[in-house]
């Protein structure tokens, strides 16, 4: 489950860099939060807050495709792992059904 606020009615001095987004990801042992254009981040668990995330950018998904194409380097996520959220999506649209 997930929320989404997104606000572009803040005056022009506010020192927010476009409005006021806040997107939080929730899971079942915690939530991932990103506010105020990305730049307060937060993983929060029973266990632990961490805050901020490391944002460091990871690997090009394109560059890891094309070097599977050409290479048959190894994917950084399985077909199975790839298509599970839209397989969820798929059965909970299917279970709304009449």
């Amino acid at each position: 489950m997930a929320t989404i606020i997104i606000n572009y009615l803040n005056p022009a001095r506010t020192p927010l860099p476009h409005g006021n987004e806040t997107l939080r990801i929730f899971g079942t042992k915690g939530f991932i939060e990103s506010v105020d254009g990305g730049t307060r981040t937060r993983l929060v668990t029973s266990e632990k807050v961490v805050e901020p995330l490391d944002r460091t950018p990871g690997p090009d998904y394109f560059n890891a495709l094309v070097d599977h194409l050409i290479t048959g380097a190894a994917m950084p996520l399985s077909v199975e792992e790839e298509l599970h959220p839209l397989r969820i999506l798929l059965r909970a649209k299917a279970k709304l059904r009449p």
